[in-house]
């Protein structure tokens, strides 16, 4: 079945009958693109995100404060260093390969330093600043390319037309139709069941063991390092529990379940030796000295489902990715 094209796409090199990029001779457009954006529901999430930016907007300019200097210059940078664009000239060279002007990346800069700014109120300011559906779609193109959206649909699509193709290839039927969304999709899943054999999964179990090491954790988020060490030593010398010392040290205590490799790699091996009942830390965690408790320690097990789909999609990303180096040519930049 083939979707239908939302009422309005962006325009510059993501015309709608533009070709984004070939697969063994077969041109896949842009509207395949936004037709398979649409059919996941991703164009909503891009029209809320501009839709969110313009009543940031409207915010700013009706009721203030002013945006910092500082705040939409260090997006600027982010943005930049992102995509190693060092020089202006970088600058300018990406923007000319999406028919973007400078003027118009500026204007996605603050839009995105202002939504970052309000990020805790979003649907709240979207209700106080309504904005009209012409002015979303004006601002589609810019959004999705300097936020990396549209290129990373092209991507996704790209990935299933490869395993589409390669599974098409084996079994010698023609060439599927970019159009027919619904037969990409069914050939895409033959794909991934065909890779992501027991053999394989066990075998990455097995390389990534101490990486998906499950732990339950009590986590004691303290303001300051000096803070921490002396509920540390509240803990270890007067016989605290990790609440008394939490609540002495004004410190946020919350329960989490987490794998190790979800850790910043200088600290997963105090997790890999830790013990169930060990107190860690103080530790630097997202920034800030954590006191932790080892509840509970699991060996990885694929009988865990989230476990097994997490190594099934690794499995299929890793062989899909092979098949669109082999197989894909991008007829636009990304």
């Amino acid at each position: 079945m083939s979707e239908t094209l939302p009422d309005t796409a962006p325009s510059g090199p993501a015309q709608a009958d533009v070709p984004a990029f070939r697969v063994d001779g077969v041109d896949y457009r842009w509207a395949d693109v936004f037709a398979h954006a649409s059919r996941r529901g991703d164009w909503r999430i891009l029209e809320t995100e501009v839709r969110q930016v313009l009543a940031c907007r409207r915010l700013a300019a009706e009721a203030g404060p002013p945006l910092a200097r500082e705040a939409e210059r260090s997006t600027a940078v982010a943005f930049r260093r992102a995509r190693r664009l060092h020089a202006a000239e970088d600058l300018e060279a990406w923007l000319a390969a999406r028919d973007l002007t400078v003027a118009q990346w500026r204007h996605y800069v603050r839009g995105e330093a202002l939504r970052r700014r309000h990020a805790a109120e979003l649907d709240t300011v979207g209700e106080r600043y309504p904005v009209d559906t012409a002015a979303v779609e004006q601002e589609l193109g810019v959004w999705g390319w300097c936020s990396e959206t549209i290129p990373r649909w092209a991507g996704e699509l790209a990935s299933r037309a490869a395993a589409a193709h390669t599974i098409c290839e084996r079994i010698g039927d023609p060439r599927p139709d970019p159009r027919d969304l619904d037969t990409l999709e069914q050939l895409y899943d033959r794909f991934a069941t065909d890779v992501a054999t027991a053999a394989r999964l066990e075998a990455l179990l097995a390389a990534r063991y101490l990486d998906w090491l499950r732990l339950e954790l009590d986590m004691a988020v303290f303001d300051s390092p000096d803070t921490a060490a002396e509920a540390r030593l509240c803990l270890r010398d007067d016989g605290w529990s990790l609440p008394e010392a939490a609540r002495a040290g004004r410190a946020r205590l919350r329960r989490r379940h987490l794998l190790v490799e979800e850790f910043d790699a200088d600290i997963r091996h105090v997790f890999v030796r830790a013990q169930e009942g060990d107190l860690l830390g103080p530790l630097p965690i997202a920034g800030q000295p954590t006191l932790v408790q080892v509840r509970r320690k699991d060996a990885p097990s694929l009988d865990d489902d989230e476990l097994r789909l997490a190594a099934t999609r690794e499995i299929v990303a890793t062989a899909t990715a092979r098949e669109v180096d082999d197989r894909v040519e991008w007829l636009h930049p990304r």
